[in-house]
């Protein structure tokens, strides 16, 4: 869809010319944060965009009107259960503390 920070159309030509194109792309933009958790992996990019939203909503806790407050919370309860997934698989797995805790999101930032 439309937007005012990227042209869909480049990036979507981005996109399909590689993954070295597509951070290209998003170097250029105001998004370059991005770029650089991008770098890093899928997994990096998935946890800085659930972490980018959980600070963006947490305003809405002090907002006593208005569906902020609510939307605000399924925002924090969707990041709890992804938490408690990502440590019940990593669990399972074997997987060190260390990594656990670097991919596990926000809540409540």
């Amino acid at each position: 869809c439309e937007c005012d920070i990227l042209d869909s159309d480049g990036l979507i030509a981005a996109a399909l010319a590689g993954e070295s194109e597509l951070i290209g792309y998003v170097s250029a933009t105001s998004l370059a944060s991005a770029a650089e958790h991008l770098k890093s992996g899928a997994v990096a990019f998935e946890k800085w965009c659930d972490d980018s939203i959980a600070e963006k909503v947490q305003s809405a806790k002090f907002t006593a009107f208005g569906p902020d407050p609510i939307i605000a919370y399924y925002i924090n309860k969707d990041a709890e259960i992804k938490n408690a997934r990502i440590i019940l698989s990593a669990k399972l797995n074997n997987i060190s503390p260390d990594m656990i805790r670097k991919r596990t999101r926000a809540v409540y930032v």
